[in-house]
């Protein structure tokens, strides 16, 4: 989804504010500098057994931070254990 479209309880929109994520197993979300999955990109995997496995408590530290504009999550059968990314490869587990 386009985060500018999505609102929060302030009504201010949800674009350039998500520092942190949780991911569930066997999910990949790919993150994108801008709206419309535009821009740089970077994606993240759910991996192990449980509801949330992997937890990316800063976006910070992959330089991320504050600049989120849009993203895609989907299913995988085989979650890889760390950042994915053209740009970084960062082990997170």
């Amino acid at each position: 989804p386009d985060l500018t479209k999505w609102k929060l309880h302030t009504g201010e929109n949800w674009n350039d504010r998500i520092r942190s994520l949780k991911l569930g197993s066997k999910t990949r979300i790919t993150l994108y500098e801008h709206a419309n999955y535009g821009g740089a990109s970077i994606s993240f995997e759910g991996y192990g057994y449980g509801d949330y496995i992997n937890e990316v408590p800063s976006l910070g530290m992959c330089a991320w931070g504050d600049m989120v504009s849009s993203f895609k999550v989907r299913q995988v059968s085989n979650p890889e254990a760390r950042c994915l990314s053209t740009h970084l490869s960062l082990f997170l587990g």
